[in-house]
């Protein structure tokens, strides 16, 4: 087996940056670790793991949640982050992204920002996340962005509640002039985990979805609306379903971590085994020699803990 060619340090950081939000999505995938942990990260915690990643050599780190956005501190550690040399990048929900954060996001700069997006109406995905009003804050937040020249993405999670929806998406963001469309798998882990039932498809209608997406992006210019159907980074289902991957095995370990409030390094987002912490270990030690990650990168294991 061709073995992955590993870089010195991880390139992409994926931060949970806090457990707290401000929704309560059905498929939230950190929700049970908020209900676990004693206690969310604090700002002089925050400040160490993003040294860390500054003395690491990481190319590149994305915030995530819970809702970054939510916090005092997150944009201050960007700036941070961002004048070391290491390019950021956000996952909102959009609910507190005002015109003085816009601002602010424009000003550090963020190079790219995504909008975790769930129905293609106010009905849809008010009632997915658990919270009224959630539509008309995102709708006002992306066109902020989008007037500033900030690179705006809207992401959709594919599950049974929100794949009716992923097609009218496509149209959406041609109105909102958003350039990118990214549609990811649904992992069950978390809330998905505990609300599989009404959540997960069958391999039928896995097919289905990305037959109609296939179809409607084929119509698309790419100058227009680039769309990422999201299934190089899920090649087992991939596999499954008989459509191509650009990918045979996943890039969590070889490409990118996982870090936690608590700084609990994971291979991949979805997993609950942890192979360090950034409070007692040192990251490019871990990256180099974790026994789990030499595991993952022989392909012996799932990053995932899929079998």
């Amino acid at each position: 087996m061709l073995l992955p060619i590993i870089g010195r340090a991880p390139v992409l950081i994926l931060w949970n940056y806090g457990y707290w939000c401000n929704m309560d999505c059905l498929h939230c995938y950190s929700r049970r670790e908020a209900r676990m942990s004693v206690r969310d990260m604090s700002g002089e915690e925050a400040d160490f793991l993003a040294g860390k990643f500054i003395e690491a050599g990481v190319m590149q780190v994305h915030f995530g949640g819970g809702e970054p956005l939510g916090r005092d501190d997150m944009l201050p550690i960007a700036t941070r982050l961002k004048r070391s040399g290491i390019r950021v990048t956000l996952s909102t929900n959009g609910w507190f992204l005002t015109e003085a954060i816009a601002d602010a996001i424009s000003s550090v700069p963020f190079s790219m920002v995504a909008f975790s997006i769930h129905g293609s109406d106010a009905a849809s995905h008010d009632a997915f996340t658990r919270c009224e009003g959630a539509w008309n804050r995102l709708v006002e937040a992306v066109g902020r962005l989008v007037d500033r020249g900030i690179s705006t993405k809207l992401v959709m999670t594919l599950m049974r509640p929100t794949a009716s929806h992923a097609v009218k998406l496509l149209e959406l963001a041609k109105q909102w002039r958003v350039t990118m469309v990214q549609f990811q798998t649904y992992k069950e882990y978390g809330y998905a985990q505990e609300n599989s039932g009404m959540l997960r498809m069958n391999r039928e209608e896995w097919a289905s979805i990305f037959t109609h997406l296939q179809k409607s992006c084929a119509s698309l210019s790419p100058n227009d609306l680039k769309v990422d159907l999201g299934l190089d980074g899920d090649p087992v289902l991939a596999a499954e379903i008989g459509f191509p991957s650009a990918h045979t095995e996943c890039m969590c370990g070889v490409y990118s971590l996982t870090v936690r409030p608590n700084g609990d390094l994971v291979a991949c987002p979805f997993t609950s085994e942890v192979i360090g912490n950034l409070h007692r270990d040192d990251l490019l030690k871990v990256w180099r020699q974790s026994p789990e990650l030499m595991q993952i990168r022989q392909g012996e294991k799932s990053p995932c803990g899929r079998s």
